[in-house]
């Protein structure tokens, strides 16, 4: 009669098998002197672990020993990605200091505004005598009556209006490929949510692992995608 009650060995022993996968690097050749193969694993910090553990728990995914499998297993792998890929997210660049000239035209519009603002609080009488003065200085003979300050605030309208108009921004940068490094991480991780947790990736599963992802990136500070419709396409792309 065989023995069925001896202690069975703990899941957390499997968490190796999450980490031999194609991200490693090849084995040294036994010709070479060779290096420790190691990987020192990436230990996520108290709150990335607090909302991991709670979106799980919360979502009634795995239980207790499956959700520590799962953050052991998400630890090596990210310190192995680490340790070869690591997609860093591009530096924005800086937007270029204002010209002279941008810097200019704000100033005169301000001034052109509080002309305008004079002008329309000046007085019948004083409008009529500045047009008769205008009227004998004007080299063609042309007469300033109240339908040439009429016409006069209609242009320090559009002078005002053009000095602060905005440059439209420059269109934002197409979003580089993903990586291939970046797609058998995406690959993995889907794989060890799955077996860790013992679910199914339906599209409710997957919305909770996209919030793992986003978990993650912000976490570790690497570029990766967290959108479910980008990961589904990812995932199917394998099926």
């Amino acid at each position: 009669m065989r023995a069925e009650n001896g202690p069975r060995p703990s899941r957390l022993l499997r968490v190796r098998e999450f980490v031999d996968h194609p991200l490693q690097k090849p084995a040294p050749d036994p010709g070479k002197p060779g290096k420790s193969r190691f990987v020192e694993p990436y230990h996520f910090p108290a709150e990335a672990l607090s909302a991991i553990g709670a979106l799980l728990q919360q979502a009634g995914m795995g239980d207790r020993d499956g959700r520590q499998l799962f953050v052991t297993a998400l630890e090596y792998e990210i310190g192995l990605f680490r340790s070869t890929v690591f997609d860093a997210p591009p530096a924005r660049p800086k937007p270029p200091p204002p010209t002279r000239t941008e810097r200019e035209l704000p100033q005169l519009g301000q001034l052109v505004s509080q002309l305008l603002a004079v002008l329309q609080q000046t007085g019948k009488a004083a409008r009529t005598l500045l047009g008769e003065r205008l009227t004998t200085s004007d080299p063609f003979a042309r007469v300033h009556d109240c339908r040439y300050f009429d016409q006069l605030e209609i242009e320090l309208q559009r002078i005002a209006l053009a000095c602060v108009q905005r440059e439209e921004p420059p269109a934002e940068p197409p979003a580089p490929a993903m990586s291939d490094g970046t797609r058998r991480l995406i690959l993995q991780l889907a794989r060890i949510f799955r077996e860790c947790l013992e679910i199914k990736l339906t599209p409710e599963a997957l919305e909770i692992f996209s919030q793992v992802l986003c978990i993650i990136r912000d976490s570790v500070q690497i570029n990766i995608p967290c959108e479910s419709d980008i990961l589904a396409r990812v995932l199917s792309d394998t099926q």
